[in-house]
């Protein structure tokens, strides 16, 4: 008997019986407390009760998480979105205070030269390199030192 056909008659037993499914929650394997009942028809599973509570969230969120979960929204956002934070009065996240964060410029020298050797050195890399060398390697790296013109 091949796998499909195994599996058809699992299915055909499965229906045949008229035994309601249990659904345990996670939390409740200690317990064995039974959160729901349900049956299956035309291969659906219909719950018979609404189960009362959440089983799915059962803890307590930060707004911080909840900031993370939805993308990083602003406060008045996250605010819309989630009316329960609607008394938070500031968020510190700090991903967003990195982004905001921006470099300084690197002093202009467009047209000047170091004056001691080291002083300006440039760097290049090129790659990945269509042939690869014996070693292995893929990409090659210029320095150039701006003094002595010297790489």
């Amino acid at each position: 008997m091949d796998e499909f056909a195994k599996f058809q008659q699992y299915q055909e037993s499965l229906n045949s019986s008229s035994t309601p499914i249990t659904a345990i929650a996670e939390s409740d394997l200690m317990t064995k407390k039974i959160i729901g009942k349900g049956h299956e028809s035309e291969g659906l599973y219909i719950l018979d009760n609404q189960v009362s509570k959440s089983i799915a969230c059962s803890g307590v969120v930060t707004p911080l998480e909840e900031h993370c979960r939805l993308s990083h929204p602003s406060l008045p956002l996250l605010k819309k979105m989630c009316p329960q934070f609607h008394n938070l009065s500031s968020l510190e996240c700090e991903s967003c205070q990195y982004v905001k964060h921006h470099r300084l410029n690197f002093s202009s020298r467009i047209n000047k030269h170091a004056s001691v050797p080291f002083d300006l050195v440039y760097s290049d890399v090129w790659g990945p390199c269509p042939v690869v060398s014996k070693a292995g390697i893929k990409y090659f790296v210029t320095f150039v030192d701006n003094y002595s013109r010297l790489t």
